[in-house]
């Protein structure tokens, strides 16, 4: 026979099943299962008519389904956080992948523009030297230039230094792609 502890623990489906074996059943008689599994099998005798071996064996046969429904359900939680937790980490997995592979790429990248400017002034040193100095020259002059209108910007409100602090900055970036050869990222 079913334990009491069983009973509460699975009352809510024993209930639903013995109101539907036994529609004579009120809810008086399936309101508490306080007074045990004796007394909750007393009233049922007493509605229905049926025997005591009959009841307890239906009791026995709802408490079982009940579990067998809760391990069910137990069983395809478990499957589905397996198989989420199998997704996440494939998805990552593809993500690092991923990362790893684009990171091996710009490494690559780099490497091959370093080469590059390598050979340029293995090929041309004086070539490289002039335009270093040219660039390092027209830099100091174009940082220069932008500290003394960013300090002529603080001393007055007006809008139209910055306007040219930043035209001179264009024109300084063009300058200095205008010198540079091509092969070290130059324009012509």
């Amino acid at each position: 026979m079913i334990a009491q502890d069983v009973l509460e623990g699975k009352w809510h489906t024993i209930r639903g099943k013995l109101k539907t074996k036994w529609a004579k059943l009120t809810e008086d008689d399936l309101l508490h299962v306080d007074g045990g599994i004796e007394q909750l099998i007393g009233r049922i005798q007493r509605r229905t008519g049926e025997s005591r071996e009959a009841i307890e064996h239906f009791i026995d046969q709802a408490a079982e389904h009940a579990s067998n429904t809760a391990d069910k359900v137990s069983h395809t939680v478990h499957d589905s956080l397996d198989r989420a937790h199998q997704a996440v980490h494939q998805s990552l997995d593809r993500a690092q992948q991923a990362a790893g592979e684009t990171a091996q790429q710009v490494a690559d990248g780099m490497r091959d523009r370093y080469q590059q400017a390598e050979r340029a002034i293995h090929n041309r040193p004086a070539q490289a030297v002039l335009v270093a100095f040219g660039v390092g020259l027209v830099s100091g002059l174009g940082v220069a230039l932008l500290l003394t209108s960013h300090r002529r910007e603080q001393a007055s409100a007006c809008g139209s230094h910055r306007q040219t602090r930043d035209h001179l900055g264009r024109q300084l970036s063009d300058a200095i792609m205008s010198v540079l050869p091509q092969s070290m990222g130059g324009r012509h």
